[in-house]
């Protein structure tokens, strides 16, 4: 049995790579995940070593997001908007690697990030809806990232898009083939290890002040409605049709 599922690697140039290690959940954030994500990114923020973040996922997808019935069966000391919210103020460039699914709670990490490097065959969606829960916490992140136009075609529809109409919205920076990852992750490292440490904290603190992201707006009330929405009704429907593999009682044909 796997030991974490978390893979942390630091290197001489204080690149810490933290890999997604759940496979065959394809990287559903559990609630061992979700603790040792944030332990991990507390510690790589803190550390003169490390200099940049790259967050990636282990197996064929990056993350397909919040392993549900596993989070609710456990009490955590943070939540993935926590989560989010802390990744996203990191003080440290971010880079996100995305191949296969990239879905909910793992498209929020994405948006997170300062630079996001996806393959051609990645896909995304945001199917929280179709489970009769609105994501609240997490919406501000991806407005940032994809804008409101564009959640509001797929956010609103719970439907998959692909990396081209990721990029399109601005959620993906750079797209490549599967052969050509690991060298264009090295190329963005590269650009950041020629920024100044110090400038650099600064700078990424400045663009967060001035854009009106220095934190996610009312995020207590935004987790209440979350909360509220996942016990309502629809939720309930939502859910048992997804286990069911059957189409919820709302829809029509």
């Amino acid at each position: 049995m796997r030991d974490t599922t978390l893979k942390r690697h630091t290197d001489d140039r204080g690149i810490t790579t933290l890999t997604l290690d759940r496979p065959e959940k394809a990287n559903a954030i559990d609630h061992a995940l979700l603790e040792l994500l944030s332990d991990t990114l507390q510690e790589a923020a803190l550390s003169p070593q490390t200099r940049i973040v790259v967050l990636r996922g282990a197996g064929k997808y990056f993350c397909s997001g919040a392993d549900v019935g596993d989070l609710a069966n456990h009490a955590t000391t943070v939540s993935i908007p926590g989560l989010c919210e802390f990744l996203d103020g990191l003080p440290k460039p971010t880079i996100c690697v995305v191949q296969g699914a990239c879905i909910g709670a793992g498209l929020a990490l994405a948006a997170c990030c300062d630079t996001v490097i996806a393959t051609h065959d990645a896909r995304f969606s945001i199917p929280e809806v179709r489970l009769g829960i609105a994501p609240a916490p997490l919406i501000p992140a991806m407005v940032r990232a994809c804008g409101a136009r564009f959640l509001r075609r797929h956010l609103l529809s719970g439907g998959r898009f692909d990396a081209l109409e990721a990029h399109r919205a601005g959620l993906v920076h750079e797209l490549c083939g599967t052969s050509e990852l690991e060298d264009r992750i090295a190329l963005s490292i590269d650009d950041y290890l020629r920024a100044a440490p110090g400038a650099v904290k600064t700078a990424k603190a400045l663009i967060q002040q001035f854009s009106g992201t220095s934190s996610f707006p009312a995020r207590n009330e935004l987790e209440k409605i979350f909360d509220d929405l996942s016990i309502s009704d629809e939720a309930k429907e939502g859910i048992a049709s997804f286990k069911e593999r059957r189409l919820p009682g709302w829809y029509r044909a």
